[in-house]
C-alpha cells in the first residue's frame, strides 16, 4: 500500500470518490486533497524546506487538468521545473474528464507522468495501476 497520495481536483465529489476507491482497493493509507494546482505546489514548497523531506512525502499525485486558479498543466510544468529534482520519486497520474487524445499524448510525454486515466476513477483502474513499474514495489507481498 502506498503510504500517502495527493489528489488534486477542484470537485469535492471526485475527491471523496477517489479517497473511497484508494481505501477500498488497499491502494493508499492516507490522502491529501488539494483543490487546485497552486495548493499542491504550496504543499511541495513547504515540504522542500523540511529537514527530512522523505518523511510523509507522497509517492503519487492524482492530477486533474481542468481546474480554476492553477490548472493541471500549469502545476505539472512548475512541478517539473522546480520540484522534480527535489522529489524524484514522486510520480503523477493524470485523472481527467477530457477525451482529447492530444492531451493524453502531451501528458504522457512528461517523464513524471506514469498514466493518464479518464474520470471517474474505478477499482479496476486502481488495480491495474498497482502494476505500474514505478510504483508496483508498494504492492508486492513480502514472502
Amino acid at each position: 500500500m502506498i503510504p500517502l497520495v495527493i489528489s488534486v481536483d477542484d470537485d469535492k465529489v471526485t475527491q471523496m470518490l477517489n479517497q473511497m476507491i484508494f481505501k477500498r482497493s488497499g491502494f493508499s493509507t492516507n490522502t491529501i486533497t488539494c483543490m487546485n494546482g497552486r495548493e499542491a505546489l504550496q504543499f511541495f514548497e513547504k515540504k522542500a524546506t523540511e529537514a527530512d523531506i522523505e518523511v510523509n512525502t507522497p509517492a503519487l499525485i492524482f492530477l486533474d487538468l481542468n481546474m480554476p486558479i492553477m490548472n493541471g498543466w500549469e502545476f505539472l510544468e512548475t512541478f517539473t521545473q522546480q520540484f522534480a529534482t527535489v522529489f524524484p520519486s514522486v510520480k503523477v497520474v493524470v485523472l481527467s474528464s477530457t477525451i482529447n487524445p492530444l492531451e493524453k499524448e502531451k501528458a504522457l510525454k512528461n517523464k513524471h507522468v506514469i498514466d493518464f486515466l479518464c474520470k471517474p476513477l474505478t477499482l479496476e483502474m486502481v488495480a491495474a495501476l498497482k502494476n505500474a513499474s514505478s510504483i508496483n514495489h508498494y504492492f508486492k507481498k513480502n514472502n
